[in-house]
């Protein structure tokens, strides 16, 4: 009889954001915004052969989904309604629409928090 070992999902969620750290610091903290303020796990592996780990969070219809891949962040991608983009698009999208003309002035986690839980988004 093989023993499967079992995974703390809790500890899986923080060893991927400190690995994810130093290789992108505005993901990692972005991610853990994410967490904070409610978001669900979805999934959440890693590392497996290559270095490769993902974390995809949900609230509501929207995704946001962080990766890693041979040890290089694969930055934040979203998948909402409408599709799916890189979280930066949508970032720029959003302050678009309601006349923020400078989008980096605004700390980055915060702004793309405030995009995603936006209604209309």
């Amino acid at each position: 009889m093989s023993h499967v070992p079992t995974v703390d999902p809790h500890e899986t969620v923080s060893g991927l954001l400190s690995h994810l750290e130093p290789r992108d610091r505005e993901a990692a903290r972005f991610a853990r915004l994410l967490l904070a303020s409610g978001w669900e796990v979805i999934t959440c592996w890693g590392p497996v052969q290559m270095d490769v780990w993902a974390l995809e969070l949900a609230r509501g219809d929207i995704r946001v989904r962080f990766g890693i891949e041979r040890g290089v962040s694969d930055g934040v991608l979203v998948r909402h309604p409408g599709g799916q983009e890189p979280l930066g698009r949508v970032v720029e999208r959003w302050a678009a629409t309601r006349g923020i003309d400078q989008p980096q002035l605004v700390p980055h986690g915060l702004l793309a928090l405030a995009t995603l839980d936006v209604p209309d988004q």
